[in-house]
C-alpha cells in the first residue's frame, strides 16, 4: 500500500527516464492499494498497464482535481470530498460511442461530491458486470449516473450510508434519489 498525504507535486508517473524514477516503477508494478489524500497539485495518475498492472484499490481523496487513468484493473474505487468534480469518467467526445468494461470492480464509493453531475456524462456504454456494492453519500447535483448503457447485473442496492435503499437499476435509482433528494438523515 502507498499513502500519499499531503503531496505537492503534479503528476504521478512511473517513467520519466531517470534512476528515481525507475525505482518508482518498481514499487508501482507491485502495488495492490493507492491511497491518495488531500493533493491538491496533483492532477494526473498515469497508469500504464505495466507499471500499474497489480492496483485493485484506488481511494482518492480531498484534491481539487484529478485525472487516473488506471480504472481497467481495480477492484474497489473509492472517490471523495471533490468540490469541483462534475464526472467521473470524462467525456472526450459525446458524438462519439464508446463501451468502457471495467470487468472487476467489485465496489463503488462515492462520498461528498457536491458538484457531481453524473459518474459519466458521455454516450459510453458502461460495463460493470462483477459490481455489488455501490455507496453514494452527499452528492446533491448527481443527476444520473450515466447517459449511455449500463450494465450492473449483480447489483441488488445502492447503499446510503449504513442502509441499503432501491434494489435494481443504478441509473433509475440515481435519476429517484436525485429527484426526491432524499436526505440522509432520514435513514439515520
Amino acid at each position: 500500500m502507498l499513502k500519499m498525504v499531503g503531496c505537492n507535486f503534479k503528476e504521478l508517473s512511473p517513467y520519466d527516464g531517470d534512476a528515481a524514477r525507475l525505482s518508482l516503477h518498481h514499487i508501482c508494478a507491485n502495488l495492490e492499494t493507492l491511497q491518495v489524500f488531500e493533493c491538491g497539485l496533483l492532477i494526473n495518475i498515469s497508469c500504464a498497464f505495466s507499471s500499474f498492472r497489480n492496483l485493485t484499490t484506488l481511494e482518492v481523496w480531498y484534491c481539487k482535481e484529478m485525472v487516473a487513468q488506471c480504472l481497467e484493473q481495480l477492484v474497489t474505487l473509492k472517490i471523495g470530498g471533490y468540490e469541483m468534480v462534475r464526472e467521473v469518467i470524462f467525456a472526450t467526445d459525446e458524438a462519439t460511442y464508446h463501451e468502457t468494461n471495467l470487468k472487476e470492480l467489485k465496489c463503488l464509493e462515492l462520498y461528498d461530491l457536491q458538484n457531481l453531475k453524473s459518474f459519466c456524462s458521455g454516450n459510453y456504454t458502461l460495463k460493470f458486470p462483477a459490481l455489488d456494492d455501490v455507496t453514494v453519500i452527499d452528492r446533491p447535483a448527481m443527476e444520473n449516473f450515466c447517459h449511455g448503457a449500463l450494465s450492473t447485473p449483480k447489483l441488488h442496492e445502492v447503499k446510503l450510508r449504513l442502509f441499503g435503499f432501491r434494489a435494481g437499476d443504478l441509473n433509475a435509482t440515481v435519476e429517484q434519489l436525485y429527484k426526491e433528494q432524499v436526505p440522509i438523515e432520514k435513514f439515520i
